[in-house]
């Protein structure tokens, strides 16, 4: 992660991915405010109810390192070679 991004994320990033099969890397506090606005919309859109779903279930949050390395977790990784 570039120097000036690691401000913002500070110890730890959230991560999932997204429709195409990216990697997403949010900071936490952002994180923490996208999934109840998506879980609040999912009730009233099948489409927020399937990218909340999407989003949330390979969702982990890990700390980020010195040098702004951040571990992608295994089934991520899995998820994106089988595009």
């Amino acid at each position: 992660m570039p120097r000036g991004c690691r401000e913002v994320f500070g110890d730890t990033a959230a991560v999932t991915a997204d429709l195409a099969g990216c990697v997403l890397v949010t900071p936490p506090a952002l994180w923490d405010e996208l999934l109840p606005r998506l879980r609040e919309q999912s009730e009233v859109s099948h489409h927020a109810a399937q990218l909340f779903r999407l989003l949330s279930a390979g969702a982990v949050t890990g700390p980020v390192a010195a040098r702004g390395r951040i571990g992608i977790p295994r089934p991520l990784v899995e998820r994106r070679q089988r595009k």
